[in-house]
């Protein structure tokens, strides 16, 4: 455990440097998907963009397929899964109200 504030603050400076130059990479990556898919060489990402053309590059450069993985995570069990852990986490405890 870090024992303060200033030891965090610079893990993340830290972290946050030797990380910008990959997540650029990435992220010019993703933008040259956008263009190919939309044959518009000077597109550019949007907030909104990097979900799809992410999945995209996953799937063109990795053979990952988000919706295949879908698959193995249902959204029941990941819920209830979440849930248990905040109970134990955190200390709390969720009850199911059958009104609702």
């Amino acid at each position: 455990m870090a024992k303060n504030p200033i030891t965090v603050q610079n893990f993340e400076d830290d972290l946050i440097l030797r990380l910008k130059e990959s997540a650029l990479k990435e992220k010019n990556r993703i933008r040259d998907v956008k263009r190919n898919v939309t044959g518009d060489a000077k597109a550019e990402l949007l907030n909104w963009d990097y979900s799809f053309y992410g999945n995209i590059y996953k799937k063109q450069h990795y053979n990952i397929d988000e919706e295949m993985l879908k698959e193995y995570f249902p959204a029941e069990v990941v819920k209830e899964e979440t849930m248990q852990i905040y109970q134990e986490l955190l200390s709390l405890e969720f009850k199911k109200l059958p009104e609702v």
